[in-house]
This record gives C-alpha cells, sequence and structure tokens, in this order.
C-alpha cells in the first residue's frame, strides 16, 4: 500500500512541477520511463558547513571501523546485518583488537550483550561525528542495493575518511581516484581489503587527506546550485 501511495504521489509532483530534477542518470531514466517526464539532473551536495571537525569529550578506543545509518532503513538494516552475521567475527580473526562503532537509530540494543567491543551512539553530535569519520581505520558499507546516491558516502569522501564499500554503495558518486573509496568485488576480496588496510593505515590516511579535496570542491552543494541555476536558465528575468 505504502509503495502504491508513493508512486501516486510521486507521479501528481512530477505532471504538475514546473520544474522537475533528480540526482543522476539513472533516476532520470526511471522517471522517463514510469511518467514519461523528461527531468534534469541535480547532483546531490553538502554544505561545506557541515564539514566542521569537533574532538568530542568522550574516549574513543585506538582501533575502530564505523557504520553511519539508520537501522529502520532497510538498506542499512541489510547492511548491518551482514557485518555482525557474516564479517564482524572474520574480522575479529585478524584484528580481534578493533572495535567497531554503529551510529544511527532503531538498532536494538538488547543484541549488543552478545557481542563485545561495540559502541552504539545513537544520536551524535554532527561534528563529533565528522571526527570519528576522519580518525577511523575504515567506514564499512556494504550496501547490496542501489538505492540512491548516498549522502553519508559522498560526505565521508569530503572529509577524507577511509570508505570500503559496494558497488551498490557508490552509485551516482563520481569514482576519481584508485582505492579512494575502496570498492571491493564479494566477501573474500573485501577481507583482503581490510587487512591490506591494516597493514598501511599511516600511508592511506596520508593519501585520503589530499584525495579529499577534490571531493570538497566536486560536491560543494552552493557550487552545485550555481551552475545548475546558469545552465538551466532557471531564473531568467529577461
Amino acid at each position: 500500500l505504502i509503495i502504491f501511495l508513493t508512486k501516486v504521489f510521486e507521479k501528481y509532483i512530477f505532471k504538475n512541477c514546473d520544474y522537475t530534477t533528480v540526482v543522476s542518470a539513472d533516476d532520470q531514466k526511471r522517471i522517463k520511463k514510469l511518467y514519461n517526464i523528461n527531468s534534469s539532473i541535480l547532483e546531490n551536495g553538502i554544505d561545506i558547513k557541515r564539514l566542521k571537525i569537533k574532538k568530542p569529550h568522550f574516549k574513543l578506543p585506538k582501533f575502530y571501523f564505523m557504520f553511519i545509518g539508520s537501522y529502520w532503513f532497510k538498506p542499512n538494516k541489510e547492511a548491518l546485518e551482514y557485518i555482525f552475521k557474516e564479517l564482524l567475527k572474520e574480522i575479529r580473526n585478524f584484528d580481534k583488537n578493533i572495535a567497531f562503532i554503529m551510529t544511527g537509530d532503531g538498532f536494538p540494543t538488547e543484541r549488543l550483550k552478545y557481542y563485545k567491543n561495540i559502541i552504539y551512539l545513537k544520536n551524535l553530535n554532527k561534528y563529533y561525528l565528522n571526527y570519528l569519520i576522519l580518525n577511523a581505520d575504515y567506514l564499512l558499507f556494504p550496501m547490496k542495493k542501489r538505492t540512491g546516491t548516498k549522502l553519508k558516502i559522498i560526505e565521508s569522501l569530503m572529509i577524507g575518511g577511509n570508505i570500503v564499500t559496494s558497488k551498490g554503495g557508490i552509485k551516482g558518486i563520481d569514482i576519481k581516484f584508485k582505492n579512494f573509496p575502496y570498492i571491493y568485488k564479494n566477501k573474500t576480496n573485501l577481507l583482503k581489503i581490510l587487512k591490506r588496510i591494516k597493514k598501511n593505515k599511516k600511508e592511506i590516511k596520508k593519501r585520503n587527506s589530499k584525495f579529499a579535496y577534490y571531493y570538497k570542491v566536486q560536491y560543494d552543494m552552493s557550487k552545485i546550485l550555481y551552475h545548475f541555476i546558469n545552465k538551466t536558465n532557471l531564473y531568467d528575468f529577461k
């Protein structure tokens, strides 16, 4: 029922708007196929002010990896379940001291008693979160479905976070550099990448800080809007 109503409302909005936008070429094709509407691509971006970094007042583990996202969102839930059921034990086999930090709403906290070295930060100050992203060994996003551009991945790239994700996680994102982010093919390949990261943490962090500048420029929302408005003549006062 929810899917049906969403489609009805979406169709109404697209049919009645003077100007319609989507965030990627894939979405542009989907809207054309569903509603026979020609839309314009307005890429996702981030307000640079959101990238401010503050060291949190609480103590962090020396080594940790992260997942960011609400458990209520199905792709996030599937990714977290994959981490807990398929990956966590194998990661700890070669990196026994690494902690796992989760942020976002909805995770059933009673399950945490069955695991060691798990930190669940349900609601975290944005600037503290940025600090965690920058200093994490890696951010693991094993997304199965291609559900649109992931703002959390764009934001993490702009900060300089060390991201490991699937093809589903980088849909619509401009991939400019090799292994920034790391994109794995399967579970075996993923574990191989994580072992490589463990051996080369310092070098990877130095490299990432250089690459992050490209994404700060590429996904600065003020620049994206400026170019979009000028390209489309959205506000033509003549």
